[in-house]
């Protein structure tokens, strides 16, 4: 995806890659149920594996953070 569009923001409702937007909401809810100290399947090496990749988190926040700098 990142190859394709230049960007690891994956549209929630993506109707080329379905799947990939699953998986990407799936990764960023078990982040936060990690973060809050919930039962999840994210770990810590994932979590810095997707960041180094370009993961983006929260990409409503991120795109904030643009528009502000």
């Amino acid at each position: 995806y990142k190859l394709l569009y230049g960007h690891t923001n994956v549209p929630k409702n993506c109707k080329r890659h379905p799947r990939l937007s699953v998986w990407v909401k799936y990764q960023r809810r078990h982040l936060r149920l990690y973060m809050s100290g919930e039962r999840s399947s994210m770990t810590e090496e994932r979590f810095y594996k997707l960041t180094k990749l370009g993961f983006q988190w929260n990409p409503r926040k991120e795109k904030l953070n643009c528009l502000i700098n």
